[in-house]
Formats: C-alpha cells, sequence, structure tokens
C-alpha cells in the first residue's frame, strides 16, 4: 500500500524525534510524554495496543507481549496521534499534528501509523548508518538490540528503506506429529537483492537438523543444506515457538523461484 501523505506524516514524526532525542534505544515512553500522551501502561487484553482518551490521551498495550513488539505497538499509535485533526490534537494539547486537511480512510490510517512507527522506533538517518553491513544472522540480531525491535520490524525496514542487503530471510514454523516436530514449514519471507521472490523452495524441510536444533534450545546453529550454508536461531513470542533463518550464500540464488 502507498499513501500521498507519507512524506508528511514522517516529517511529522521527524519533529517529534526532534523533540524528545533521538538517540537509540529509542525511549518510547519519553516520546509518547513529549507528545503529550498522560501515561503508556500493560493491560490485560487481546489487541496488540490501543489510544485511550479520558480528555488526555493515554496508550495501553497488551500485557507479556515481548517487549521489541510492545515498543512498536506504543509507536504505532503515536502515529495515530500525529494523523488527528489540528482541531482534536488541540484539545488533547498534543504537541506534533501532520495537520493532514482531509480525512484518511481507515486501512490508510493503519498504513500510516505503521510508516510513522517505523520512523520512531527506527529513524532512517540511524538506521542506514547500521545497516551498512555485509548480511549476517549476527547483524540482524545486532540492530535488533540495538533498535529495540523485532527480526520482523527490521527486517521490514531494511526493505522499505532499499538497504543493501543481499538475502533471503524466513522464519520457520514446526509441523508437530504425534507430540512431536517432523518438520517446518515456511510461515514468512523478506528476500533481498538478487534474492527477491515470492518463492523459496527449500526441499525437504525436516533434513534441516539445524532447525531442530535451534526450536529445541533456543540456540544458534548452522546447516548445510545443497551447498547452502544455513544460519538458525531459536525464536519465541509468547509461545509461539519458530525459527528465523538467513541465507547469504549465492548459490541460494538457485533456490529461489519467481512466480
Amino acid at each position: 500500500m502507498t499513501s500521498r501523505h507519507t512524506s508528511v506524516v514522517l516529517a511529522a514524526a521527524r519533529r517529534l524525534l526532534d523533540l524528545a532525542g533521538s538517540s537509540v534505544p529509542i525511549d518510547v515512553k519519553r516520546l509518547a510524554a513529549v507528545q503529550g500522551v498522560a501515561s503508556v501502561r500493560p493491560v490485560a487484553m487481546k489487541e496488540d495496543a490501543r489510544l485511550v482518551d479520558f480528555g488526555r490521551l493515554e496508550i495501553e498495550y497488551r500485557q507479556f507481549a515481548a517487549e521489541a513488539r510492545c515498543r512498536f505497538s506504543v509507536c504505532h499509535e503515536l502515529g495515530h496521534t500525529l494523523l488527528m485533526p489540528a482541531a482534536e490534537a488541540a484539545r488533547l494539547k498534543l504537541a506534533i499534528t501532520s495537520h493532514l486537511a482531509v480525512t484518511v480512510p481507515d486501512p490508510e490510517q493503519e498504513y500510516l501509523a505503521n510508516v510513522a512507527a517505523a520512523e520512531l522506533l527506527m529513524p532512517l538517518t540511524q538506521f542506514r548508518k547500521h545497516a551498512a553491513v555485509p548480511p549476517s544472522l549476527d547483524a540482524l540480531i545486532h540492530l535488533c538490540h540495538l533498535f529495540g525491535a523485532s527480526k520482523a520490524a527490521v527486517l521490514n525496514r531494511i526493505k522499505e528503506t532499499d538497504t543493501r542487503w543481499d538475502c533471503a530471510a524466513l522464519y520457520w514454523k514446526p509441523i508437530l506429529g504425534h507430540g512431536c516436530v517432523d518438520g517446518f514449514r515456511i510461515a514468512r519471507r523478506v528476500t533481498f537483492g538478487r534474492f527477491q521472490s515470492k518463492t523459496f523452495v527449500p526441499g525437504t524441510t525436516s533434513r534441516l537438523d539445524g532447525l531442530f536444533l535451534s526450536q529445541r534450545t533456543g540456540r544458534r546453529s548452522s546447516a548445510l543444506y545443497d551447498g547452502v550454508t544455513i544460519e538458525s536461531v531459536g525464536y519465541g513470542d509468547g509461545g509461539q515457538a519458530g525459527v528465523w533463518s538467513l541465507a547469504t550464500n549465492q548459490s541460494l540464488h538457485k533456490r529461489l523461484q519467481a512466480s
């Protein structure tokens, strides 16, 4: 999705960063306070986060969710505050608004809130500077720690900022059978550079022993498959266990097929 309002919303997000400070990892609660949000607090609820209007805005986020996920969710809600009409922003005493002259439809609002969230959590200038390294699992994990963001959010940021990575990142979910893991399926893929494709054909996933090791122990592992070394690390979020893999070997290009 795209929006003609993207540049205006990004400019508003950067003004908020200028006011609150942009050293990383970004202090999202300070961002909220500077914007005029009265409090940011965890609540037992199903949605990731929400804005609550008690005359002053509050942000509630899902209790017990992974910290990186909570940070992005809070920034997403801050993105919504940037989209509020000027009169509403004045009533709520918000510091920054995009000054949009039109009402933005809900799907577009969600897209723009995500655009703002990515900029607030991973400011473009700093992100490009730190991501200008050869792609590897170590580099991905370092960026996650540096910006306090999830692997999925960092990978999306790499893609949308045209950062020069040449690799394929895969998120595998275990396939359960008779109470144990029989294999893995690809639940998410992000491909870059020469490896951009909608389809990754890994063959028989049960042969990737490194995935089993990472899934069982949560530790780093590597597996050699069809001449390609695939680094993997176990991952869990709210009981949803899986494995992230990153492949950078140029021979992987043979395994990527355009759909």
